[in-house]
């Protein structure tokens, strides 16, 4: 592996409510900015920890949270290698990736609404088979309550309430722990929900049309349909964005 050099580079102490969240969020981006490119070493803890005036035990925990991850390799002896999160990474790493312009952030933002509509359409398709008469009225309750939102904070939360609502009446458990890494890495990227939910009179009329194609147990038809209708308010989001870019 190429080194990145003895040199712990100049001081750079770091001050936040957590200290170990700064110095995460400090070497994660510069991983994935590729200031520490990939296949060489980071500089040794000692040199590391003096250049960001924290405790070595504050950085091991940092670097161990990284490797989880998928960032770093780490070996008893030779140090901690930077690794190709495109093979290694997690999921929740969307989130941290950094963007260059609008168009690499309408990637990254059309990426994710992707993968949130394909778990959306497949979800409703399975509670169309499993979904039972107490979770349907607890989802058209839920839908109820958005049309009736005009707080978008409240709206966000209820999205979230309502779309855990249709894994578990998919009964599909996976989906649910999907769902939670989607859901946690849309937070880390608040511009999509922002997007989604501009237009709230837009999106309330999908709850009631998702909770009536359930209702109607077809599957192949509510697989069809849930990625037709999310398709045209992700791409009046993605619109907004090259639009109004953030």
């Amino acid at each position: 592996m190429e080194s990145l050099g003895r040199s712990s580079g100049p001081r750079e102490p770091l001050r936040g409510t957590r200290t170990i969240d700064v110095v995460l969020d400090w070497l994660r981006d510069r991983i994935l900015s590729g200031d520490f490119p990939l296949g060489t070493l980071l500089p040794a803890e000692r040199l590391l920890a003096s250049r960001l005036d924290v405790t070595r035990n504050t950085l091991r925990s940092a670097l161990g949270r990284l490797e989880g991850e998928g960032l770093l390799e780490i070996r008893q002896g030779k140090g901690a290698s930077v690794l190709d999160y495109r093979v290694h990474g997690r999921l929740g790493l969307i989130a941290h990736l950094p963007t260059r312009g609008v168009d690499e952030e309408v990637r990254v933002v059309r990426g994710l609404l992707e993968l949130r509509r394909g778990i959306a359409a497949e979800a409703v398709a399975l509670a169309c088979e499993r979904a039972d008469d107490e979770q349907l009225a607890e989802l058209q309750h839920l839908a109820d309550l958005q049309s009736a939102e005009t707080d978008r904070s409240k709206y966000t939360l209820r999205d979230a309430e309502f779309t855990r609502g249709v894994a578990r009446a998919a009964d599909n458990l996976p989906m649910e722990l999907l769902y939670n890494e989607v859901l946690r890495f849309s937070r880390g990227r608040p511009i999509v929900d922002q997007l989604r939910f501009e237009d709230m009179a837009l999106v309330s009329p999908t709850y009631h049309e998702t909770v009536a194609l359930i209702r109607r147990r077809d599957p192949d038809e509510a697989r069809i349909a849930m990625r037709q209708m999310l398709q045209l308010v992700d791409d009046e989001a993605l619109a907004r964005l090259q639009r109004n870019p953030a």
